[in-house]
């Protein structure tokens, strides 16, 4: 089997960047890349989507970063998360919240970068594992 296989030019190994020839596939529809047309024309959304909303101190209002957020995604996301605590502060219980809530597919919408975590480290993780999760990050700014 394995001659057989290598002479057909396949591999055992899956090519994530490959097309995968199960299910709906992603088509690019304004901001959302994982938005995707139903039967009726309409947006069907394979997942959620979630808004994480964070301000350094309980006095500061998260309004401005809530509207940006339903700006980009043409109304407000299915679900919010809302901290009120420094990014660089390790204690943050709605990013707790929201990484245990998200699921393939998702797509999670931050105002910007500095707003998921201040240490360009704690970004970057971030992004990975919840990308390696199959869950979309979207940054307007």
């Amino acid at each position: 089997m394995t001659a057989a296989r290598s002479n057909l030019g396949m591999s055992s190994r899956v090519d994530p960047t490959r097309h995968r020839p199960w299910g709906p596939q992603p088509v690019q529809l304004g901001r959302f890349a994982s938005w995707r047309t139903d039967s009726t024309g309409g947006l069907e959304r394979p997942g959620q989507v979630i808004g994480y909303v964070r301000v350094s101190a309980t006095d500061q209002n998260p309004d401005q970063q809530t509207a940006a957020i339903s700006d980009v995604g043409g109304g407000p996301p299915d679900r919010w998360f809302t901290d009120h605590a420094s990014g660089a502060s390790t204690t943050r219980p709605a990013l707790t919240a929201m990484l245990a809530h998200v699921r393939d597919e998702d797509t999670i919408v931050v105002t910007s970068m500095d707003r998921l975590a201040r240490p360009v480290v704690d970004v970057a993780q971030l992004v990975t594992r919840l990308t390696e999760d199959g869950v979309t990050l979207r940054f307007p700014k």
